[in-house]
């Protein structure tokens, strides 16, 4: 139970991470448009297109980090994603031993299931980062 919670934990840190650096962005962006004059964000503002082949999916992260989002944006971001899973089926693996352990054979039936739909969008984003 205890190592689900700090794992959770530390992908809330990671949250509160990526959030800071997406609202320091246009600072940074703003400063590579006045110091940069070669950077990509000085000349958008310049009327240049941003290349194509940045507005891809593929690629959005660069795209970002042309405009000063950390390198360490995308690996916050899987941080943030790993922790959230492993820490919640920590959680739910305590949580059922915990009422296998103290509840009667027939709470264990029902909640465990209970559990386990809880736990669905956890699965869905599991099933949904393995397909990309």
């Amino acid at each position: 139970m205890y190592a689900g919670v700090l794992i959770d934990l530390g992908g809330a840190a990671s949250a509160i991470a990526i959030v800071v650096t997406s609202t320091a962005a246009v600072a940074a962006a703003r400063d590579k448009i006045i110091l940069e004059e070669d950077s990509l964000p000085h000349k958008v503002l310049k009327g240049d297109p941003i290349p194509e082949i940045l507005l891809t999916e593929e690629r959005e992260t660069e795209l970002l980090e042309e405009f000063g989002i950390p390198r360490t944006f995308k690996l916050l971001g899987w941080h943030m994603l790993i922790s959230f899973i492993t820490g919640s089926l920590f959680i739910a693996i305590s949580l059922c031993i915990w009422i296998w352990k103290t509840e009667s054979s027939v709470i264990f039936g029902t909640l465990v299931p209970l559990v386990l739909i809880t736990l669905s969008p956890v699965f869905l984003i599991l099933a949904a980062t393995v397909q990309e």
